[in-house]
């Protein structure tokens, strides 16, 4: 069964200028008509015209297909994957680089070996019948037969829109509008539901998560409120913060508290402060305010921790094992501090998502006093299922599939 990126290493490997005759402006004419088609066919989101566009590989556990027009249609924002798409790259494709489509070569086709479908497909075709194009870490297979032209492979088409010697692409901030996910997670002994959600403001993002925890066999319910005010930049830096959370309602044991950071450009000073024990009982409700003017200081950027959910899929990931670095502040069950947290994208997966089999990036969260948890993302980098230190599993859902009521 076939769950890796088909050609990661590939393509890797040919960063050197592969030396081939070009195409005349007869094949380069009937190129450049396949790319205005394809590309006609993925504004209209027209799937079966996609499917006569693209080569129909057959990889054993491995719908090809598929999953390639899911990706081309739901791609939009990675950078480095397989089979991504974006009107603004794909365009720079059809209207200027087709002409750089050159015949394979001998040492670019001693490279496909894996997976073995590839090697076996590909030896079918002469070298003059396989185009391929080069250019920024973009990518681009095409199989010209002699009745058709189809896209065999291409990859990382979103390495276009980068500037020269920029080493990653800085996506834009509009990309975190309209956020609002929802995950459950079921068990024999306990339910959860958590609501994750974004709005947009003049000059910070609003975001809003709720959690609830039901411990079924003895009807105990945790939950959690953040309201988190965060910077327009990549890592949501947090402005400022409000969490109210208990710990159980067998006890009446409700928590709140608030803080700020002293920096917008230097996630390094932290100050919580104002934190409420607040016991509740049906005759009276008793406050006790604790003074807890904690501060916390460090080097590296510091997250929320809900805000991984988001974080994580703003990464490009356009390489395997490459760790990006930061602290985290656990806001659901109070101001816990923890340095040297890592994400990684580390494999691939196939995976079993509303009845579809998909590829997904395994991506890891671990770090110094903590257990490893995992994120799986589908098309968009969307996090369709994670793990909580590999325990807990939650997995996205629509609102109108779960029963969940928000805390006052």
């Amino acid at each position: 069964m076939y769950t890796g990126k088909l050609f990661s290493i590939l393509f890797i490997l040919i960063s050197f200028n592969y030396a081939a005759q070009g195409f005349n402006k007869c094949k380069l004419k009937k190129i450049h008509n396949f790319l205005i088609d394809f590309g006609e066919a993925v504004d209209n989101q027209d799937t079966l015209k996609l499917k006569e566009h693209i080569f129909p590989l057959n990889i054993k556990g491995y719908n090809y297909l598929n999953n390639a027009i899911n990706r081309i249609l739901n791609d939009q924002e990675t950078v480095g994957m397989d089979f991504e798409y974006s009107q603004e790259a794909y365009s720079i494709i059809r209207d200027s680089l087709f002409k750089d489509f050159t015949p394979i070569t001998e040492e670019v086709r001693a490279l496909m070996k894996n997976p073995i479908e590839v090697k076996k497909t590909l030896d079918n075709y002469r070298d003059n019948q396989i185009a391929i194009l080069r250019h920024k870490k973009s990518s681009i297979l095409l199989i010209l037969d002699k009745k058709q032209i189809q896209l065999f492979f291409m990859e990382g088409m979103n390495h276009l829109l980068q500037k020269e010697n920029s080493k990653t692409i800085k996506k834009s901030l509009n990309t975190y509008k309209s956020i609002d996910d929802w995950y459950t997670m079921k068990s024999d002994t306990e339910t959860a539901y958590i609501h994750y959600n974004i709005i947009e403001h003049d000059s910070t993002y609003k975001v809003n998560y709720h959690s609830k925890y039901k411990q079924n066999s003895e009807n105990i319910v945790f939950y959690n409120t953040s309201e988190l005010d965060c910077f327009k930049d990549d890592f949501l830096s947090v402005k400022s913060f409000n969490i109210w959370f208990n710990s159980g309602k067998s006890n009446n044991k409700h928590y709140y508290f608030k803080g700020n950071v002293s920096s917008s450009k230097n996630q390094s000073q932290w100050t919580i402060k104002d934190a409420y024990e607040i016991l509740k009982s049906e005759k009276k409700t008793m406050v006790e305010l604790t003074n807890l003017k904690r501060k916390f200081t460090t080097d590296v950027p510091t997250l929320i921790t809900i805000n991984l959910l988001q974080f994580i899929t703003k990464q490009p990931f356009d390489k395997k094992h490459i760790k990006v670095h930061f602290n985290t502040m656990n806001t659901t069950k109070g101001p816990q501090y923890k340095q040297n947290q890592y994400i990684e994208y580390v494999s691939d997966e196939l995976i079993q998502f509303e009845n579809e089999s998909i590829m997904s990036k395994k991506i890891t969260h671990s770090g110094k006093s903590i257990k490893e948890s995992t994120y799986l993302l589908g098309s968009n980098n969307k996090i369709i299922k994670y793990s909580i230190n590999n325990y807990t599993t939650f997995i996205l859902v629509k609102k109108n599939e779960i029963d969940f009521t928000p805390f006052d």
